[in-house]
């Protein structure tokens, strides 16, 4: 979806009352009742909100709206910034490890893990996206686990860790959403800890949550795929494995079934299973949310044979 029309911006206006603040937004009404039925039907229908040319949203907050209203636009939205609190240096082989400015008593820092001479043996933590920079420079693995990934358009046999990049990127390719590469693309994404990676999880899930509301196919397939980006990209380490629990249960419970973001965590979450089943809070949800441990037994079944 691309800037609205000139049509479109004419002298018509919309007032959304918007969160627990009652922040008003006035906006083009032909711009939004342009991006799905139901928008058009709360604006131009026959209801008190057309007649009154205002409707109270406030159950959305601020910073989803200003993103909803940044699609509206252009046709894409920013993202939370990531918050970055380490600096890491190079480690070399035989180095102590780096030292890290500041105190963060209580946060984890993964290990930065030097590339091998002769191939890899993978453990986490591990940047995938760092290895995935690495293997372009190694032909020779060693892998302590081989998998066997079926029904895509080419069986490959691989380490957990690099399993992400590829089985994602190909659900996504499944999915239709490489439409919007370019797009995803432009977003920064860093592969180190940050403290508000639960707040960059849910930029995407509260609009994508709207957006299914509100019947905006294409901010639900581009809130999708800007989410599937962000956990190609991501390090996997302790504190972000009970990150993904909570985002999965917080997805779980506020959207329908068969939504496409429920789709794509089933699915993530069958490609890492082997590496976050210990975690306490991830056990807890295969409990607590029986769709979401259905659907991941059914991804495993379907896709994935453990060897050894």
């Amino acid at each position: 979806m691309g800037p609205p029309s000139v049509d479109l911006l004419n002298d018509r206006f919309f007032k959304f009352v918007v969160g627990r603040h009652e922040k008003r937004y006035n906006v083009h009404a032909d711009v939004f009742a342009s991006l799905s039925v139901p928008l058009n039907t709360l604006i131009n229908g026959p209801f008190i909100e057309a007649t009154n040319k205002t409707t109270i949203w406030s159950d959305v907050d601020e910073e989803t709206f200003d993103r909803l209203r940044q699609f509206a636009y252009c046709g894409d939205y920013n993202c939370a910034e990531p918050e970055l609190t380490h600096k890491f240096t190079e480690i070399k082989q035989e180095a102590s490890p780096p030292e890290i400015e500041g105190s963060h008593d209580n946060v984890y820092v993964p290990k930065l893990c030097p590339p091998p001479s002769n191939g890899f043996l993978w453990t986490l933590p591990y940047s995938i996206h760092d290895m995935s920079k690495d293997l372009e420079s190694f032909e020779s693995t060693v892998v302590n686990r081989v998998r066997e990934f079926n029904n895509f358009r080419c069986s490959v046999e691989f380490n957990s860790r690099l399993a992400i990049i590829d089985a994602v990127g190909e659900w996504c390719e499944a999915n239709g959403l490489c439409r919007f590469e370019k797009l995803v693309k432009q977003d920064e994404i860093e592969d180190g800890p940050c403290p508000n990676f639960r707040e960059r999880f849910l930029c995407h899930v509260d609009l994508h949550i709207v957006a299914d509301k509100y019947c905006i196919e294409e901010l639900i397939l581009l809130t999708t795929s800007k989410l599937a980006c962000l956990l190609r990209m991501i390090t996997i380490f302790p504190d972000m494995v009970t990150e993904i629990a909570l985002l999965i249960r917080y997805v779980f419970k506020r959207t329908p079934v068969y939504d496409k973001m429920r789709e794509l965590l089933i699915f993530f979450s069958a490609v890492i299973i082997e590496d976050v089943c210990d975690d306490p809070e991830f056990n807890n949800l295969l409990t607590d949310v029986p769709e979401f441990a259905t659907g991941v037994l059914q991804k495993v079944a379907q896709h994935r044979i453990l060897k050894g």
